[in-house]
């Protein structure tokens, strides 16, 4: 059982219907690389034109209230830079023209999550959970010409919840994220995510894991 980057347990971005127990306190560090294709700029853009990396690191920590409820929390920085090919592209909402560096921190996510396991077959686990996502402004975004913008992160909160069921090794997952209006009333797209994954125990401090997932926005 070990935190995701989101601060609850789970894999690396998944949740799974695990908990810690009443008192067990988890902490976690995780750093990521993402890279992404915006939304078009232009009508016909090629996608080759409008990609961008995206990595960060978070710091988390959780703790078990009971045996079933768990609360966590999770925060830290991110860049999202432009390719070497970026002719525009959209962002979270935010249209980019040139070529850009931004660097912000992560929106806090605040959670909890109630766990339990059926009562012929304990090893099968269900869990909800409810996160909120805190805004930070320490955002520094600069583009090719030195012209600062506005951050990609929207400076409302977003809303999660969604639910998993485990069984063994193996866990599937559905969520849905309501994400906060940009401040020009702009919002970025909702995301519903579906998700399965396996955790593969090797030695007792080693695992091997595995997620696949499919958003929609």
């Amino acid at each position: 059982i070990a935190p995701n980057t989101g601060g609850d347990i789970g894999l690396f971005t998944m949740t799974t219907a695990d908990g810690p127990r009443a008192g067990q306190f988890t902490l976690g560090f995780y750093g990521w690389y993402a890279p992404q294709i915006a939304g078009q700029y232009l009508l016909g853009q090629p996608s080759s034109t409008r990609y961008f990396s995206h990595w960060g690191g978070a710091l988390s920590a959780g703790v078990g209230l009971t045996n079933w409820w768990s609360i966590s929390i999770a925060g830290g920085g991110q860049v999202t830079r432009s390719g070497g090919g970026w002719q525009g592209g959209y962002i979270n909402g935010i249209p980019l023209a040139g070529p850009f560096k931004i660097t912000e921190g992560s929106k806090i996510r605040l959670g909890t999550k109630i766990s339990f396991h059926a009562e012929n077959d304990p090893d099968l686990r269900f869990a909800g959970w409810l996160a909120g996502y805190i805004p930070v402004g320490n955002a520094s975004i600069q583009t090719s010409n030195g012209a600062v913008v506005e951050a990609l992160n929207s400076g409302r909160s977003d809303w999660e919840w969604g639910g998993a069921i485990s069984k063994s090794i193996f866990t599937g997952m559905i969520s849905y994220t309501l994400t906060g209006f940009q401040d020009n009333d702009v919002r970025p797209g909702n995301l519903l995510r579906f998700g399965f994954g396996a955790e593969v125990p090797v030695t007792p401090l080693i695992h091997v894991i595995g997620e696949a997932y499919y958003n929609v926005l």
